[in-house]
């Protein structure tokens, strides 16, 4: 039974260990403390997952390691791959993805394409030719909606190594999940459109099918599968496009492991993206995705006003709707628009799908305990 040690115990690394392939495996993780989502499961060791030595002393009892999320030691990660531990995504991957600027450098030197874009160093004058308004992303660092805004007065800028994007008009956002395996072979999950909060700069609800001309799918499906062939990464790897008004795709950024534009497929897919991600990394052939109802959204349950113990409120809106499924992270602590869970709605129709979607996301609330009342 080949041994596979996921990095991190957060709400991806909890979908991972309740996939139903995850059974033909021996799974352990390392986590930052016993306090996390996937404290429910055994085989848990604590350690600082950005120390290069704790990592590889860890990793070396695995046949496989991955993450589930890109913010660790790659020196780490490296010195696993030296003793021959077999790392998905591969270091020199992550190495790439976790700077967005070289992010934007690889795309560019592939030929693939992606919004107009310049670095900058954080301070200083600025390079020729950026215009206001533009996007700002810190070049590091960033995660969950954080290190991206949009810059109107030059200064908002963060005083910190950037890179200064083109404001592009949008029509749609779409996200389409890559799965790559070993030798190479590539399948892809149905894209998903995406629709952001506007404050918070997170996914408030994703839905499918998008609704676009099938030349434009089209194109979105090449262009990912084209970008998971140039970084030749093994496992997953997310990738959120921009569709313009003229209709050019173009990318905007990539995640290398399972990603919140992926839950919805544990309900609505003959394949979840977690059992595809322990398939390709162990080596198996993958199955071809396929969305099993007519519509689907996934709302993101993210925490309310305040900072405190987690209580959840409006639970009881779910014995309404025998078509939607929550999956809460059981997080203890609550704090504004962090991710506490989602809830994903199957119907006939996208449109009866998002509707109900919506519905149940105003009900459900987390809040902390000092103001909850009473939990239901």
């Amino acid at each position: 039974m080949k041994k596979i040690g996921i990095i991190g115990g957060g709400q991806l690394g909890r979908m991972l260990r309740e996939a139903p392939t995850a059974a033909r495996y021996t799974i352990g993780q390392l986590v930052p403390n016993l306090d996390c989502p996937c404290r429910k499961f055994s085989n848990l060791t604590v350690g600082d997952w950005q120390d290069a030595d704790t990592v590889a002393a860890w990793g070396q009892g695995y046949d496989v390691v991955t993450v589930e999320w890109e913010h660790v030691s790659r020196v780490g990660l490296e010195k696993l791959e030296t003793m021959g531990v077999e790392v998905y995504p591969q270091a020199g991957v992550l190495g790439v993805i976790a700077d967005k600027g070289r992010q934007k450098e690889f795309y560019v030197e592939r030929g693939l394409p992606t919004a107009e874009y310049m670095l900058w160093d954080g301070e200083g004058v600025l390079p020729e030719g950026v215009e206001l308004p533009c996007v700002q992303k810190a070049r590091t660092g960033g995660y969950d909606g954080q290190g991206v805004q949009v810059v109107r007065e030059w200064g908002d800028l963060w005083p910190v190594p950037s890179v200064l994007e083109e404001l592009v008009e949008i029509d749609r956002e779409v996200s389409v999940v890559v799965a790559r395996g070993v030798g190479g072979q590539m399948v892809h999950l149905p894209p998903v459109g995406m629709e952001f909060d506007p404050v918070a700069n997170l996914v408030q609800c994703l839905y499918a099918p998008v609704g676009l001309a099938e030349d434009t799918l089209n194109k979105c499906v090449r262009v990912a599968r084209e970008t998971a062939a140039a970084y030749g990464v093994v496992g997953l790897l997310a990738v959120e496009l921009f569709v313009t008004n003229e209709g050019r795709v173009l990318i905007n950024e990539v995640a290398p492991r399972p990603h919140n534009s992926g839950h919805h497929t544990i309900e609505a897919c003959n394949v979840s993206q977690y059992d595809l991600h322990l398939r390709a990394i162990a080596g198996e052939a993958l199955p071809e995705p396929a969305q099993t109802f007519g519509g689907v959204a996934m709302v993101n349950i993210l925490g309310g006003e305040g900072h405190g113990e987690a209580v959840w409120r409006g639970k009881s809106v779910l014995s309404e709707h025998p078509n939607a499924t929550l999956h809460d992270y059981e997080k203890t602590m609550t704090k504004p628009y962090r991710k506490m869970g989602h809830v994903t709605v199957t119907a006939p129709t996208v449109a009866e799908a998002k509707a109900v979607a919506l519905g149940v996301q105003r009900r459900l609330e987390v809040v902390p305990s000092a103001v909850s009342g009473v939990n239901s």
